[in-house]
């Protein structure tokens, strides 16, 4: 991901007991979600030299049932949505690290418990507009 593009970060996952912190997805340096033991869920984008945070707390995911947990960064502000749904929004100036590390889902400090699936992370392109399929183009003869 270019340092002057946004990202988007999915995941659906499905907790079995909120008894410990866990490291759902990250990449160090760049972005992460995090959610804690009572359910609390952590976001950010960005690495040492400026980041931006979001914490959740008072509004845990459910233990035993899927929850999508997304993070939306568009280059200025931080949007962290639970199954679709926006729950909290940060402005900022995020400086991502651009280094090599890998994506992780969980960690060996902060392991998953429970399941996951469906992982995308795909950057923002500003000029994006939706691409209908070929069949729905009219082409002259």
């Amino acid at each position: 991901i270019s340092p002057d593009q946004g990202l988007i970060a999915e995941i659906w996952y499905r907790p079995k007991i909120h008894r410990k912190d866990r490291t759902v997805l990250a990449k160090k340096g760049e972005f992460g979600i995090a959610v804690d033991r009572n359910g609390a869920l952590h976001a950010f984008v960005g690495g040492s030299k400026g980041v931006v945070q979001i914490d959740v707390k008072g509004l845990p995911i459910p233990e035993n049932r899927w929850s999508k947990l997304s993070i939306l960064w568009d280059s200025k502000t931080l949007t962290l949505f639970v199954n679709d749904r926006p729950l909290a929004r940060r402005a900022g100036k995020a400086v991502f690290e651009m280094n090599d590390s890998p994506l992780l889902i969980g960690t060996s400090e902060m392991p998953l418990d429970g399941c996951v699936d469906e992982i995308r992370v795909d950057a923002l392109v500003e000029d994006s507009h939706p691409v209908l399929p070929a069949a729905f183009f009219l082409l002259d003869s």
